[in-house]
């Protein structure tokens, strides 16, 4: 488990860094990103919280790709989740760069659940999280959720999981 909260620039790229170092020996990899997202043309990024003044020029920099995230993903087909927990977007904040998560195409294999922090966290810990429940069904019992991507009828083993309040 690799959990940060509030996290910086530096604190973002050295939890990515040691996620591409675990996800190898994971047998089922699920990640969390909880926050401000922004778009820039075909590509979303999540901002760390010490994102002074994003450009088209140093957005890709200075942010998380969910590009980079989906890739490690798609080496774990049937077995990758991803859930982002997104505040509602707001104007431009920048030149071509607008707040939110823009589209992006979910690698064969990947569930990708999307909804408010609140509503992920309680769908991760009423349903998804729980023992002997299958991500269909938590997917079928999530409430505010938007789930798209691979959705199967497998259970997860017992796992320890601990999450923060948004």
């Amino acid at each position: 488990v690799i959990q940060i909260g509030n996290a910086t620039e530096a604190q973002t790229k050295s939890a990515l860094e040691r996620f591409e170092t675990l996800h190898d020996s994971a047998e089922r990899v699920v990640v969390v990103l909880s926050g401000q997202f922004m778009q820039a043309g075909m590509a979303t990024y999540f901002a760390p919280v010490d994102l002074a003044s994003p450009s088209l020029a140093n957005v890709a920099y200075d942010t998380l790709p969910l590009s980079a995230l989906l890739a490690f993903l798609a080496e774990k087909p049937g077995k990758a989740a991803l859930f982002l927990g997104e505040y509602p977007p707001e104007a431009a904040v920048g030149v071509q760069i607008d707040k939110g998560v823009g589209a992006f195409d979910v690698p064969q294999g990947v569930m990708v659940v999307r909804g408010t922090p609140k509503s992920v966290t309680e769908a991760l810990r009423s349903q998804f999280l729980q023992a002997g429940v299958s991500t269909a069904k938590g997917a079928a019992l999530a409430q505010g959720l938007t789930v798209s991507g691979f959705v199967s009828d497998l259970i997860p083993k017992k796992m320890t999981v601990r999450l923060r309040k948004p």
